[in-house]
């Protein structure tokens, strides 16, 4: 699937397939070898375990999608495949039951929720580790590495541009994590520099909306009303 993704053949849902394609999900038995080594103090519970094993699945799928997005230079097979997910369920299924669709919907919702979480801890830890690798190479860093670092966190902020176009409520509470990059001193190359700045730009105007009236009056008494004419002019 990568390989077609990547030479920019799949552009729809069906050659697209299932969020489950894109990943590799770990299995229960995976996941709960590497929570119960032996020598443990304590075996976890089943609950544990599971939500343990769903973080993991989570944390691996965040990271494949971020590679895709890298690697095809594009988000339009993802948002497709976001939107299916969210808004598709039940679509031709007319004997399925209202609760039964809703159920499913809410588990999706859920489930793109943990996503995002997944991203936003990827994001935190991709500028960690470029200020530590800042810092030891006394901030001159290989032309090459740079550009692959520049690509990837415009990778990972597209991807969360995705998941705030299909369903802006996924982002609202991590508002406050990607508003920084609306600086426009992110460290990259002016083309990634303007990628990313689109992306932020239109995920703070479908935000917006939904914000509560304090969160408006809050984000007014900071920078961003500057932030976003600097930008403009």
């Amino acid at each position: 699937l990568n390989t077609k993704v990547a030479s920019g053949k799949a552009t729809s849902i069906r050659e697209v397939g299932s969020m489950a394609s894109i990943v590799t999900p770990m299995t229960p038995a995976q996941a709960k070898s590497q929570l119960c080594k032996p020598g443990s103090r304590r075996k976890k519970t089943e609950a544990t375990i599971v939500a343990e094993q769903r973080r993991i699945h989570c944390k691996n799928s965040a990271a494949q999608m971020t590679e895709v997005v890298a690697k095809s230079g594009n988000t339009e097979f993802l948002a497709t495949l976001v939107k299916d997910l969210l808004f598709g369920l039940g679509e031709g299924d007319k004997d399925s039951k209202v609760k039964e669709r809703q159920k499913r919907r809410e588990t999706a919702e859920l489930h793109c929720a943990s996503l995002v979480s997944a991203l936003i801890e990827q994001l935190l830890a991709f500028e960690e580790n470029r200020g530590q690798v800042s810092a030891t190479s006394g901030g001159v860093e290989a032309p090459e590495s740079k550009s692959c670092g520049d690509h990837k966190l415009v990778a990972i902020i597209s991807t969360l541009g995705v998941f705030c176009e299909a369903s802006p409520v996924l982002l609202a509470q991590h508002l406050d994590t990607v508003l920084p990059y609306l600086k426009a001193d992110n460290l990259v190359s002016r083309d990634d520099e303007s990628a990313i700045l689109t992306v932020v730009s239109k995920m703070i105007s479908r935000i917006a909306p939904i914000l509560t009236n304090a969160e408006v009056e809050r984000l007014s008494e900071g920078h961003v009303g500057d932030d976003l004419l600097k930008i403009t002019y």
